[in-house]
């Protein structure tokens, strides 16, 4: 069973001692000759040094506190394409919720008006 490393970019977890639980982050960067990656963990909004060997591949799916934090660091970063990005992620969501809502309040309507 061949094992490939973790890059630039990709979502991890890992266990933290100090924390007593699971994290999950993205790696920033991956020092050369190291065997450590920076990961930056949104739930947290800090970078944590991780080693690589103790990282899994997440299977992860943005929330909407993930995404906050995100378009904080894109501030922070300065990264405009990053920002109009995620304020698009986070419009698209609003949108979604919106016609969710839309729709539970006409299917709970139409039972009230069955009962």
């Amino acid at each position: 069973m061949s094992t490939t490393l973790p890059e630039v970019g990709d979502w991890v977890s890992f266990y933290s001692p100090a924390k007593r639980r699971v994290l999950t982050g993205f790696i920033l960067n991956i020092p050369k000759y190291t065997k450590v990656c920076m990961v930056y963990v949104p739930a947290e909004q800090r970078t944590m040094a991780v080693s690589l060997y103790d990282v899994t591949p997440a299977d992860v799916s943005l929330q909407p506190e993930d995404l906050r934090a995100l378009i904080d660091l894109s501030l922070d970063l300065k990264d405009e394409a990053w920002f109009r990005e995620l304020m698009g992620r986070r419009r698209a969501h609003k949108q979604r919720d919106n016609l969710f809502l839309a729709l539970f309040l006409t299917l709970a309507s139409l039972l009230f008006v069955v009962i």
